[in-house]
């Protein structure tokens, strides 16, 4: 289903960005077993959210993952490889004139590559030596199978 075929790449992104899981909320849509649709609101032990969308009910595929931070909200599309920091509004007071709000959006440049080969090549170097990258192991796996199997209880409930 899309839980385990696409989305779970998403949740072992943002348990790695903002750590264990504290709850899971999801909703979906599924034919039969089959999970086509998933949304899902992790909070973190940190006290930060992680919210998750993976679809394939249509031909356009949504692979998107946000995070809310205490100064930030950032807005990642894993399909197209955007991602947006929204910073908090700034309130300018110019004197006689009327108050100025502007937003603040980065724009993070994000190379491209393919990700397949990114991910098989970081898998051999942490094989080769297994304390040389900082790239989740074994147990971050275990952990963001758990989280999909929340999630796909929570769909399918």
């Amino acid at each position: 289903d899309v839980v385990t075929d696409l989305m779970i790449h998403d949740i072992d992104l943002a348990l790695y960005l903002n750590g264990p899981a504290q709850s899971v909320a999801a909703h979906g849509f599924a034919h039969g077993d089959m999970i086509d649709f998933a949304s899902a609101l992790i909070t973190h032990e940190n006290g930060q959210f992680s919210r998750i969308q993976a679809s394939r009910v249509t031909d356009k595929k949504i692979r998107q993952i946000e995070g809310t931070c205490v100064d930030m909200f950032v807005d990642c599309d894993l399909l197209r490889k955007e991602i947006l920091i929204n910073r908090q509004s700034e309130a300018r007071d110019s004197g006689s004139l009327p108050y100025a709000i502007s937003a603040i959006q980065e724009a993070v440049a994000v190379p491209p590559q393919e990700a397949l080969l990114t991910e098989l090549q970081a898998f051999m170097a942490s094989c080769r030596q297994p304390a040389a990258g900082q790239v989740p192991g074994v147990d971050a796996g275990v952990d963001a199978m758990k989280i999909c199997a929340q999630i796909q209880a929570a769909v399918q409930a």
